[in-house]
């Protein structure tokens, strides 16, 4: 039936909680004309509601969307992968509804849950949303068709996902060349964002971290304690996650080796123009090591319960404090930001909320450092503080502020 639906744009399953599967294997004694699933219409898939659902598909073909652009799964507290792809001499062993269960249980160890695999072709999507599913991986780095489900990717929303404890590889990073929006929420084991393998050909790489972003926002995740890092700063990481990395990042995993910690490397986020960091008591800083990032493009900045953020102003670029002084360099491993002349050229709005514990220096000069800011709002315990000892030295003089708000 499915070879069929050529002319199907839109497929929606809403509320549907006996369905375990959209497409099952063919079964035994059907002939077969293709080696491929294709769909050459279908634009938009949603997934929703569906509680026992644990897979799009489970059978031996590869499935093809020439035109699909969307992608949306939510609340499917089963679903581990979009495909369950075997061989057919597997596939002819179970035909009764139950492939993907008992195949599991007879070879688990050749099953790894990642949500897409190599046997899916999604050219063209777009808009990628995953909230409330049970995966513990969305792509793996080696994949030969990663760049196939990312390279004209512009939207990534991931909600809600409690088994993932890391988003992207730095193996991966250059397939996501074209996103614009990043939202990552509610992933209470997520503990970082991009794992790094600590080399320094990453170094180079580095310097511009997704080139087209424009808005990210994180948002309550508990165990998130900065946005890169390498493998050995998480916690336990299985055997199958470990096997998802190249034969260099192998090798490079027994190795102690970091990215250069002699001087400090700016990291640039060159075209965010929105971030939002709300709910993330653990977040220190965007990368473990001496490190700055720049935002050259950010208008708004917005910083709610981050409890160990410390904010620093400063006269000295990190790479000349790095040099002056090793407290400081040492210190500037766990700031969140650390601001120079060219960190927030372009700040018009910047929003801190009860950030408990929230530590704030600044230097001399403010003008240089947030020449365009306009509203400045800060609500906190500690607000008359703030506003007696910190802001009015740092923004008191600044010419465009016209909203300069203080909230206990």
């Amino acid at each position: 039936m499915v070879l069929r639906l050529g002319q199907l744009k839109q497929l929606k399953i809403k509320d549907c909680a006996a369905i375990e599967q959209v497409i099952m294997a063919t079964r035994v004694g059907e002939v077969v004309e293709s080696y491929s699933i294709f769909f050459p219409q279908l634009k938009s898939i949603s997934l929703e509601s569906c509680s026992k659902l644990s897979s799009f598909y489970v059978g031996s073909k590869t499935l093809k969307f020439p035109m699909l652009e969307k992608i949306i799964v939510k609340d499917c507290l089963k679903m581990v992968r979009f495909t369950f792809k075997f061989s057919s001499e597997q596939e002819k062993e179970t035909t009764d509804g139950k492939s993907e269960e008992l195949l599991v249980k007879k070879e688990p160890n050749i099953f790894i849950e990642v949500f897409f695999c190599d046997e899916v072709e999604i050219p063209n999507l777009k808009t990628l949303t995953l909230s409330s599913i049970n995966t513990k991986q969305i792509w793996n780095s080696h994949l030969s068709s990663i760049s196939s489900f990312a390279q004209n990717l512009t939207m990534l929303k991931v909600v809600n996902c409690s088994n993932l404890k890391y988003l992207f590889t730095f193996s991966m990073l250059k397939s996501f060349a074209q996103l614009k929006t990043l939202g990552i929420g509610g992933c209470e084991m997520m503990e970082v964002v991009i794992l790094t393998e600590g080399t320094v050909e990453e170094e180079k790489i580095f310097q511009t971290v997704f080139p087209k972003l424009k808005i990210l926002n994180l948002n309550d995740l508990p165990q998130l304690a900065t946005f890169c890092s390498n493998c050995d700063s998480l916690g336990k990481i299985s055997d199958s996650e470990r096997v998802n990395f190249d034969t260099r990042s192998q090798k490079l995993l027994a190795t102690q080796s970091t990215l250069v910690e002699t001087e400090a490397t700016e990291l640039v986020f060159s075209q965010v123009t929105n971030l939002k960091l709300r709910l993330l008591p653990k977040f220190k800083s965007f990368f473990p090591q001496t490190h700055i990032t720049e935002w050259p493009s950010l208008e708004s900045l917005v910083v709610t319960k981050c409890h160990g953020a410390q904010i620093v102003v400063s006269e000295c670029s990190s790479t000349e404090m790095t040099h002056r002084d090793s407290q400081l360099e040492r210190e500037s491993q766990h700031l969140m930001f650390w601001i120079s002349k060219a960190t927030f050229p372009s700040l018009e709005r910047l929003v801190v909320k009860w950030n408990d514990n929230m530590k704030i220096q600044c230097g001399h000069h403010p003008e240089e450092y947030f020449g365009k800011l306009e509203v400045l709002m800060v609500h906190s315990q500690e607000a008359r503080f703030l506003c007696s000892q910190v802001f009015p030295h740092c923004f008191g003089i600044l010419k465009n502020l016209s909203i300069f708000k203080i909230c206990v």
